[in-house]
């Protein structure tokens, strides 16, 4: 029983630490994908990797020690050691909220290459999130990237097998492509972007036709309980626009464990 907690331990550990460093990369994504699909201002040299972790206020580069994961954040009480500058809590929540996602990877799949693929999985999910909240935008090379990946996964077998992630790509840009014109009919307004059928379509080439029903009700349900407050503070048709990529994926995320977990219950031997 000890050597299999002390396992267990060392397990989820470098879980936490994956997550960890998936985070810090996730935050790099955040901030640059945007200014690299806008296309960055004359003269300034911008890439995922270059200039190196910087200061934006004092534009200060960044030590080694001023990067590491959560800590840095911490012993530096969430300010930058050189000017002062608050740093955006962003960063240490993005960085939280993957070491835990990755745990919960390994408690549903194992420390298996599953759980690995989850957590790039998790890790594009999140970036477009934020991505979306900031600008209500989603960049193509994360959504289209993301979709492929799927698909590559599935080449494998490692979620679904190829047809079903296939027809999961196509069912998932489909069903909101038909939603929007349906909308547009109706309401002469566009309800959503391209960028969501993108990123239900790479939802679905990751885990298959089959889970989209489940993704699209979690992430309804969970769009409206953020909405609803503010529709009835208004008391008014809310009519701003509204970042869908978050909820979309909750209901990712939230279907691919729920879907394994679902796959230990029904598979379970009776006894």
């Amino acid at each position: 029983m000890g050597e299999l907690a002390i396992h267990s331990f060392i397990q989820y550990g470098f879980a936490m630490l994956a997550g960890l460093i998936a985070g810090s990369f996730t935050t790099t994504l955040i901030h640059r994908m945007p200014k690299l699909t806008r296309g960055v201002a004359e003269g300034e040299q911008l890439s995922m990797w270059l200039p190196g972790s910087h200061c934006p206020k004092c534009l200060t580069r960044l030590k080694p020690r001023d990067l590491i994961p959560l800590v840095s954040w911490a012993l530096a009480r969430g300010r930058c050691r050189y000017c002062g500058a608050r740093i955006n809590a962003m960063y240490p929540l993005v960085e939280a909220s993957l070491a835990l996602i990755a745990c919960a990877l390994v408690f549903v799949f194992g420390f298996s290459v599953h759980a690995l693929a989850g957590l790039v999985f998790a890790l594009c999910l999140l970036a477009l999130s934020v991505i979306d909240a900031r600008t209500l935008t989603l960049p193509d090379v994360l959504t289209l990237s993301l979709l492929w990946l799927g698909l590559l996964c599935n080449v494998m077998e490692l979620f679904t097998d190829l047809a079903s992630a296939v027809t999961g790509a196509f069912a998932g840009y489909a069903v909101l492509w038909a939603v929007m014109h349906a909308h547009r009919l109706i309401r002469r307004i566009e309800g959503m972007g391209y960028g969501d059928f993108k990123l239900l379509a790479a939802i679905g080439a990751w885990l298959g036709w089959q889970e989209l029903p489940a993704v699209l009700l979690i992430a309804s349900v969970s769009g409206l309980l953020w909405a609803l407050p503010r529709i009835l503070r208004d008391r008014a048709d809310f009519g701003g626009q509204v970042p869908f990529a978050p909820f979309l994926s909750i209901g990712g995320l939230a279907a691919m464990m729920m879907g394994e977990t679902m796959n230990h219950i029904t598979l379970w031997p009776s006894a």
